[in-house]
């Protein structure tokens, strides 16, 4: 396997781990669900804006993840980058 993916795998186990201890289950429960969402459909539709697009103005995405410890850091650590302060990019 190459050493880059188990670094890259490790990277996102520890910050599903951060986000799991740092907040209340239900929230980090919630929050995770809505990350897999957002995984999947890339997986699903890896060329489709409206997927590789995330609107920060987005009520699920503000009250699901980017309010919650560690939400904004494991969609980076997938591969998304801001795009000024409104919308994150998906570039993997």
């Amino acid at each position: 396997m190459n050493l880059n993916l188990v670094t890259h795998e490790n990277k996102l186990k520890n910050t599903l781990d951060l986000l799991k201890q740092n907040n209340h289950p239900d929230v980090a429960s919630k929050c995770v669900e809505v990350l897999s969402r957002i995984v999947n459909n890339i997986i699903l539709h890896p060329d489709d804006p409206k997927y590789t697009k995330i609107s920060c103005n987005s009520k699920t995405l503000t009250g699901n993840v980017l309010n919650t410890k560690y939400g904004i850091d494991f969609l980076l650590n997938c591969g998304f980058q801001r795009q000024g302060e409104f919308a994150l990019h998906h570039l993997v």
